[in-house]
């Protein structure tokens, strides 16, 4: 099942180089590792850890589900 377009949806074209910030931000999750300030890392690991349940919780309530054509 998938869920109807909203207007939103509708309003807002996919384009393809906004994949690269999602990708970068994927990355990102590696960079403490590169840290030597041991307070510094576990504020980075407690933000990305926000970050992430954040965008978990926003798409538990308005998941993203688009349908597809031939599938």
């Amino acid at each position: 099942m998938t869920l109807p377009l909203t207007w939103i949806d509708r309003a807002l074209p996919l384009i393809e180089w906004t994949l690269w910030p999602y990708l970068i931000l994927a990355a990102c999750i590696f960079l403490p590792v590169l840290l030597n300030d041991r307070g510094v890392f576990y504020r980075c690991l407690v933000a990305i850890a926000i970050g992430y349940t954040t965008n978990l919780i926003v798409f538990a309530i308005w998941p993203t589900v688009l349908p597809r054509e031939g599938l």
